[in-house]
């Protein structure tokens, strides 16, 4: 995204829409969740690249 990083994103996206669950994916995912407080608020970080079995898993665990 040229005009704003993914943590700024969800940020926004927390403080307008609380209850909305956020999967982050991105393939700077490892040193977004080395860094304190860099998620933006984002209820789960994926890594690219990553196998569809993990995707499916990460989102059925935000939604069960």
């Amino acid at each position: 995204m040229p005009d704003m990083k993914g943590d700024e994103l969800s940020a926004i996206i927390k403080r307008d829409w609380p209850g909305q669950k956020i999967l982050m994916i991105s393939a700077f995912g490892h040193d977004i969740l080395a860094a304190s407080n860099s998620t933006g608020g984002a209820d789960a970080v994926m890594t690219k690249p990553f196998a569809v079995e993990t995707l499916l898993k990460a989102i059925a665990k935000m939604v069960g």
